[in-house]
């Protein structure tokens, strides 16, 4: 019926010009189709139906947006995407683009280039986009021209030439470690801990089902409601290797013009470690150049790397062969979980085997004590996790609120940890295996600070898990990790507005509405433009095309903006209906 209604408004615009303007819908219909699925018998279908634009049409004005943004660019070394507002919170991801330009059979030919995401407040708005419709080219190589040739062409592809003065960059005199006491409230994730792991015998209502993980019950338990929406836009893509230290600077230099051109003290600029490391040393020799930028490490790497520590912490125990052996994982992706290199699975191995080790310690629990001396709280936890089961929301959330001030719930966790500690004492191994699913927890802690946008939760466990990446030789991420923690700690002197704004939970990207959904913004990076340049509907199986290569390079910032834009105004994205959608976590 959505699909139908919205089909007719587009059949309505093309009879209402009797089919000799095309409207913004027309366009847009086009440019998301192939950018999809490269088409031509679909877009020509529904170009039959006065759904869209033809496809001669489409690659028309391809070539006239290729113009469009060279002409844009060569005027201004950088502008703004076309559905930003100067007047918004901003920030900026740095990160590397890699492809292979020409196939070939050594597979020495690849492609390094660098990349800047934008990520705005604002939503998208009609008013604010303005597509390039106007003028005339007769066909895609009049800007094409060798290939990659005519790229260097743009001032803001320009590498600059930067030089060290020393390996070793001194911290300013005005650097100081600011002390940070916060102590976070987890009488919440013990709750919902303990029941998610109880181990007593379940209702009969329960049996053929399951609870769901811990990121599903997070989701139905979560009350924050406030983290801000944010938009996406995308820059030309820098044609030069981010390992170079001189890319670095052109894209720092980029990103400080940015700033200028917004109405904010200071832009954050985040990266992953890679980056970080060279970003610091820039930022560090010239300061004042550099004023209105904040370096920021992203927390996706920083969890990847956890995680990391976490199967080092733990290899040669006997789990990868457990894995092997549940039929859990098979013997060729145990590596990538120990890893921490494919991060769903390694999160979700890792996770799956500290629920199983909880699981084993409340069973001894159970054994040493009488579940009739904790009835009470035995009840009221099974009351939530029938709410859990059912997935249940309001419900879940009443009740785990409840349980939170408990006395008889409080003294249950109470006599567990009591007991934690006793088998701590008595065995080495229990030691060790405790140890574990402590670095597990401080990582689910860590994964929830950026899902709910908790900024000084954020910083909390950023600092518990340094001494995690020092005793698992994480040595980079110590240093540059320590770093990081020192700059947010003195960012409430430095940079006030920007420490109040990541109070309001600006530090994260949150693109779709619901709860326990936003992510940190270098893991956005990585699901939009990195993502879309590795999938069937970018650059993969077209890079023997030099002259595609060269246009989609150019232009697919651009198209992406266009395609999110249409997806929103046409609520595709949801199929008209966003409070039917269900976190994945929660599906069967």
């Amino acid at each position: 019926a959505v699909v139908s209604t919205q089909s007719g408004h587009y059949g309505r615009d093309h009879m209402a010009y009797n089919g000799t303007i095309r409207t913004p819908l027309h366009i847009m219909q086009a440019h998301a189709i192939y950018n999809k699925s490269h088409s031509r018998e679909l877009i020509t279908a529904s170009n039959h139906l006065g759904f869209c634009i033809s496809y001669p049409e489409l690659l028309r004005l391809r070539a006239l947006l290729g113009l469009f943004i060279m002409t844009k660019y060569l005027l201004t070394k950088v502008s703004l995407p076309s559905n930003f507002d100067e007047n918004q919170e901003t920030s900026v991801g740095i990160d590397n683009f890699d492809h292979n330009d020409q196939s070939s059979i050594t597979g020495k030919n690849e492609t390094h280039d660098s990349v800047l995401v934008m990520y705005q407040n604002v939503p998208f708005s009609r008013r604010n986009y303005r597509p390039p419709t106007k003028g005339r080219v007769s066909h895609l190589t009049d800007f094409v021209v060798s290939g990659r040739k005519y790229i260097s062409k743009l001032p803001f592809q320009k590498l600059l030439p930067f030089y060290l003065k020393s390996k070793e960059q001194p911290l300013p005199s005005s650097f100081k470690s600011e002390g940070f006491q916060y102590e976070p409230d987890e009488r919440k994730e013990k709750v919902l801990n303990l029941t998610r792991n109880i181990s007593t015998p379940l209702p009969e209502t329960q049996q053929l089902t399951h609870i769901p993980t811990w990121a599903g019950c997070e989701v139905l338990t979560s009350t924050i409601n406030d983290v801000p929406l944010k938009t996406v836009g995308y820059l030309p893509i820098f044609p030069h290797p981010i390992t170079k230290i001189e890319t670095v600077y052109s894209l720092l230099q980029n990103c400080a013009s940015i700033a200028a051109l917004l109405k904010q003290k200071t832009l954050p600029v985040i990266c992953d470690e890679g980056v970080y490391h060279l970003v610091t040393k820039i930022y560090l020799q010239q300061p004042d150049v550099f004023e209105r930028l904040f370096p920021f490490l992203g927390g996706f790497h920083l969890t990847k790397s956890a995680l990391r520590c976490a199967g080092k912490f733990i290899r040669g125990s006997g789990v990868e062969d457990a894995y092997i052996e549940c039929n859990i994982f098979g013997p060729k992706t145990v590596e990538a979980v120990m890893s921490g290199s494919h991060y769903y699975r390694s999160f979700d191995g890792l996770m799956m085997l500290g629920d199983a080790l909880t699981k084993l310690k409340m069973e001894a629990f159970w054994k040493e004590n009488s579940m009739n001396d904790y009835s009470i709280a035995i009840q009221k936890l099974d009351q939530l996790q029938c709410a859990l089961v059912q997935n249940l929301k309001t419900e879940s959330t009443t009740l785990i609120s409840e349980l939170q001030t408990c006395k008889e719930v409080k003294r249950l966790m109470d006599d567990i940890e009591a007991f934690s500690i006793k088998c701590s004492e008595k065995s080495s191994q229990c030691r060790f295996w405790l140890n574990f699913v402590k670095i597990i927890d401080t990582i689910k802690d860590f994964v929830r600070s950026e899902r709910d946008g908790d900024f000084f939760l954020n910083m909390k466990t950023l600092e518990r898990l340094l001494p995690i990446f020092l005793g698992c030789d994480a040595l980079n991420y110590l240093r540059y990790g320590s770093f990081h923690l020192e700059l947010l700690k003195m960012a409430k002197i430095t940079h006030p507005e920007l420490y109040d704004s990541f109070i309001k939970r600006n530090f994260v990207v949150k693109r779709t509405p619901g709860s326990f959904n936003a992510v940190s913004p270098d893991l956005a990076l990585e699901q939009t433009i990195n993502k879309s340049a590795k999938s069937s509907h970018g650059i993969i199986g077209n890079t023997k095309s030099a002259d595609y290569v060269a246009e989609w390079c150019l232009i697919y910032h651009e198209e992406l903006a266009i395609t999110n834009a249409y997806r929103e105004i046409t609520n595709s994205n949801q199929l008209g209906n966003s409070e039917m959608q269900v976190h994945h976590h929660l599906r069967p």
